[in-house]
């Protein structure tokens, strides 16, 4: 009796059958909390009356580590669409996604608090280096530069999982190197890729059993002792 192989699901950079979901429901939940707990941080840090509120400011000293977790969410997301198009269709879609809403932001950004014709320019066009109409534009760079670094593994037909753990290794130097009083010349760029390259790792191992497993890891870890 003759079998069928089994199937292997696609991974990073791997051609094949599109994954089965389309959607992951689960990850709006999270951009919310993330972006509340941004919201909060700005607000406690940056607002006028911020002195006036200590609880606020106190407790909304984590709100920092909502930006990481968009970044680990945008990995997750983009390998998500990476595996699905080729690299004009990659473009294109996250074109369509991001530069709209700069646009709409920046122009109210220019006419709520008016700067340099340059610094809305760079917005408009999400230029990776400011100055900018707002200086949180900052993630928005790091997202294009990304972006175009995924762009043109597609185009070179690299393996995303390569590529992945290579920008996961370089951001660890980066850190490295910070760590002993140093930079390399490459700004955020270098330092923001682990999170990036962590969310596309997970989205390689994005089965329930894979979760089921690591977290069960973590656990037998945490009762020994391990941490």
């Amino acid at each position: 009796m003759n079998r069928q192989p089994a199937q292997k699901k696609p991974g990073l950079g791997e051609r094949g059958s599109a994954p089965a979901a389309r959607t992951y429901p689960g990850l709006d939940l999270i951009r919310l909390v993330a972006a509340l707990m941004v919201a909060m941080y700005h607000f406690a840090f940056f607002h006028p009356l911020h002195n006036d509120w200590p609880t606020v400011y106190q407790s909304a000293d984590w709100g920092w580590c909502g930006v990481q977790v968009f970044f680990v969410i945008s990995g997750f997301v983009i390998a998500f669409s990476a595996s699905r198009k080729n690299a004009a269709q990659f473009v294109v879609s996250r074109a369509g996604r991001l530069y709209p809403a700069a646009w709409i932001c920046a122009t109210i950004s220019m006419l709520v608090a008016p700067r340099a014709i340059t610094n809305y320019i760079r917005s408009l066009a999400l230029f990776p280096l400011g100055p900018w109409v707002n200086g949180v534009y900052w993630t928005l760079a790091v997202e294009i530069a990304f972006y175009a670094l995924i762009a043109l593994a597609l185009w070179r037909r690299w393996s995303l999982h390569v590529v992945a753990i290579a920008l996961g290794s370089f951001s660890a130097l980066a850190w490295l190197v910070r760590s002993v009083g140093f930079d390399l010349p490459v700004g955020p760029f270098g330092h923001y890729g682990c999170y990036f390259a962590l969310g596309m790792l997970l989205f390689e191992r994005r089965s329930i059993a894979f979760a089921m497993l690591l977290f069960s890891r973590r656990y037998c870890r945490s009762l020994l002792g391990g941490g």
